[in-house]
């Protein structure tokens, strides 16, 4: 085992230690941040990104796809859906691009469960253009790499729905566990700080706790852009498991993400500015 590795392995068995530690100590509080997380997965991820995913992957099953046309579809099926696809596919260059590129969520996030929670179908909309120009500036940033073509499986319908039904219950569970972990850590903590811990942690239910703050529009739509870009915690551990087989550490996706997110707010910030000087509604 390496250095990086057994690193790895100690943070993670220390931060287990500790948040066991804290569920032991206040279960009620445990208990509640975990109801919480899953109120809000079955309430306002569940029901738009299951059956995007479903039919994502039957739009791209059986195909014989260049690289960008992978990077694409890794854009718009989020997390960690890039990171399946890409993880062997070019040179280490290529790999580095796609991991930039393929770090963020799901357009549905934004068009169905942030426009339901910011109830505001354009600030949805400015949210995912800058998502999505954020990956796509930040891949640009970093050298093109060499790739191959790929032929991608074959998928049945069935198939469709069970492998986004496991993929499903994995985001689940890391929004209950990202939610626990943000109400363990933040307990002691001032409103502002426990929802970007929580947004640090876990994106989606970050973006819910900054939407509670009842901060004026422009930050909230700016900061709710910097989480989805950075994609939490508990995403980038998902996509780690993917990518560190070609050299990419947890701590480079970390830094990718950092990137993705002042593009990502510059962008919005951008997008509202212009939005108000063309006078267009949103």
């Amino acid at each position: 085992m390496n250095l990086s590795a057994r690193a790895h392995k100690n943070l993670q068995s220390a931060l287990a230690g500790a948040l066991l530690g804290g569920l032991m100590a206040s279960p009620r509080a445990g208990a509640a941040a975990v109801l919480n997380g899953l109120t809000a997965f079955t309430q306002g991820v569940l029901p738009f990104l299951f059956p995007f995913s479903c039919l994502a992957q039957l739009l791209a099953c059986g195909r014989r796809a260049p690289l960008w046309a992978l990077r694409l579809t890794g854009m718009l099926g989020g997390s960690p859906t890039g990171a399946r696809l890409l993880a062997e596919v070019g040179d280490e260059r290529a790999a580095r691009r796609s991991a930039m590129m393929t770090g963020g969520v799901s357009p549905m996030f934004f068009a169905g469960t942030l426009a339901l929670w910011l109830d505001s179908r354009a600030d949805g909309t400015i949210l995912l253009a800058s998502h999505l120009g954020a990956l796509a500036l930040g891949g640009l940033l970093l050298p093109r790499g060499q790739a191959r073509d790929i032929q991608t499986p074959e998928v049945s319908l069935p198939q469709a729905v069970a492998q986004s039904a496991l993929a499903m219950l994995s985001v689940g569970g890391c929004i209950a566990m990202g939610a626990l972990a943000a109400a363990l850590t933040g307990a002691f903590l001032p409103d502002v700080p426990r929802a970007l811990l929580h947004a640090a942690l876990e994106m989606s239910g970050g973006c819910r706790a900054v939407i509670s703050l009842a901060w004026p529009r422009v930050p909230t739509l700016c900061l709710i852009s910097a989480a989805c870009a950075f994609s939490g915690a508990a995403i980038l551990f998902q996509n780690a498991g993917y990518w560190r087989g070609v050299g990419i550490s947890v701590v480079r996706l970390a830094g990718y993400g950092v990137i993705r997110a002042a593009l990502s707010a510059a962008l919005t910030f951008v997008m509202i500015c212009i939005c108000q000087a063309m006078k267009i509604a949103v």
